[in-house]
């Protein structure tokens, strides 16, 4: 799943669920377009939920964060891979 703020929380509530759960992002941070959102007047606390989440999923040890250039691709094969 992505790194943006719906894929952060997905994560957070898989991940508590026992599930093991690998977290890609394409750009160079996570958040998505909450990370620039964060740049308009009066939204510069929503980064805290950024915070947060990435902090609480840094703790899991079934958690695997990854950018795009770092993600094992090469372990992503056959059944384990689904197109949705």
């Amino acid at each position: 799943m992505g790194g943006g703020p719906a894929g952060l929380e997905c994560a957070l509530s898989v991940a508590r669920r026992g599930y093991s759960v690998s977290l890609a992002e394409a750009a160079n941070a996570f958040g998505g377009r909450l990370r620039f959102e964060t740049r308009l007047p009066g939204l510069a606390t929503w980064g805290r939920v950024l915070d947060w989440r990435l902090g609480q999923l840094e703790r899991l040890t079934n958690v695997n964060l990854y950018m795009v250039m770092s993600f094992p691709w090469t372990t992503c094969s056959g059944s384990s891979m689904r197109a949705w």
